[in-house]
């Protein structure tokens, strides 16, 4: 499966963008305005290119959507408690920034890197700012605490447990998509297999038949998932049935067979999967109150949100960088789990959480 299980989904802030942002033109047109500021389609990009490592087009609009939103009201609202970073803070900050173009000189040039995407020297001394700005903000108001009981409730309800065959429409030497006739060819091979598992045929032999080495095929309890966590396809395919029904699910990859399974206490990996998740549910959970307190101080402070929903529609290609910037501690627990780490991440997610 294309999707890459994330470790966290914790937040990210950032600074004002009203004084460091790409200005608005018809090429590079206003996306979402969120109090004051204005943020452009480049700007946007650059979420969608760090979402697009790991996502499906649709999904990665959508997170793109959802933490650009986030990070500017997180911006905002600073802005307007006249939130302070202390002199110790502002000096690993810029010896940080200054990090972060060293290391782009030596991948090929900094300058290029921002030509290449439409961004600005400031709007990277931005980004290398923001989770300065969320930790001063939670500082603001007390981490919450959350009983076992509710760790356990959350993951029941926002998680879920499948197997599947992905008949796939990627040409495994190109990485391209296949031609029509092949991705209809498919479509009929995935339409027999929906067949086969409604007739009763067992479904472990289908994804042995079918679908070989993919994520769920050696693994007995199956693919479990949490919210955003794959594509908007598959999500709300999954969503759609209950346990131990079956559903077929087009996306970016291929075509999806897929069985639900329960996900509950009856269920013997339940125990070992919770337990596995447990920390992650904590975090996310923590990182969605403080967002909650966010959404409350913007009010307070009567913070609007507008979304240019014609620009947004048009976002169908991604400006291409081989020097993305990762946005998110969820990301840097992926590459840490790759045994990759993106210079940037360094400092920006040491204080996330």
């Amino acid at each position: 499966m294309k999707y890459t299980k994330l470790a966290a989904v914790a937040l990210a802030s950032v600074m004002m963008l009203s004084a460091c942002g790409q200005s608005a033109n018809s090429d590079n047109p206003i996306v979402m305005t969120v109090g004051d500021t204005q943020i452009t389609e480049s700007e946007f990009n650059y979420y969608m290119n760090t979402y697009k490592e790991n996502y499906n087009m649709g999904q990665a609009k959508k997170s793109s959507l959802e933490y650009c939103q986030r990070n500017q009201l997180i911006v905002e609202v600073a802005k307007a408690m006249d939130i302070k970073l202390d002199s110790d803070t502002q000096s690993k900050l810029k010896d940080y920034q200054k990090s972060i173009k060293d290391s782009y000189d030596r991948e090929g040039g900094y300058k290029k890197f921002l030509k290449d995407n439409n961004l600005t020297d400031d709007y990277i001394d931005m980004l290398a700012s923001v989770s300065c700005y969320t930790d001063a903000l939670k500082k603001q108001t007390e981490t919450p605490t959350f009983t076992e009981d509710e760790l356990r409730e959350y993951f029941k309800e926002h998680y879920r447990r499948v197997k599947y065959v992905l008949i796939s429409t990627i040409d495994s030497q190109t990485g391209d998509e296949v031609s029509d006739d092949k991705k209809e060819e498919a479509k009929k091979t995935a339409e027999e297999v929906l067949e086969k598992a409604q007739n009763g045929e067992d479904f472990d032999t289908l994804i042995s038949d079918y679908s070989p080495n993919t994520a769920n095929d050696s693994d007995e309890n199956g693919y479990i998932f949490t919210d955003n966590e794959t594509g908007i396809e598959f999500e709300e395919g999954v969503d759609s049935i209950k346990a131990d029904e079956f559903t077929l699910v087009q996306s970016d990859s291929g075509y999806y067979v897929i069985k639900r399974l329960p996900l509950d206490e009856s269920q013997e990996c339940f125990e070992e999967e919770y337990e596995n998740e447990a920390e992650t549910i904590n975090t996310t959970m923590q990182n969605n109150a403080f967002y909650e307190q966010v959404k409350k101080w913007s009010d307070e402070y009567g913070i609007k949100v507008t979304v240019n929903d014609e620009v947004l529609d048009k976002i169908n290609e991604i400006i291409k960088s081989e020097y993305n910037i990762l946005l998110y501690s969820d990301f840097f627990a992926l590459c840490e789990k790759n045994s990759q780490k993106p210079l940037i991440l360094e400092f920006i997610l040491g204080i996330i959480i």
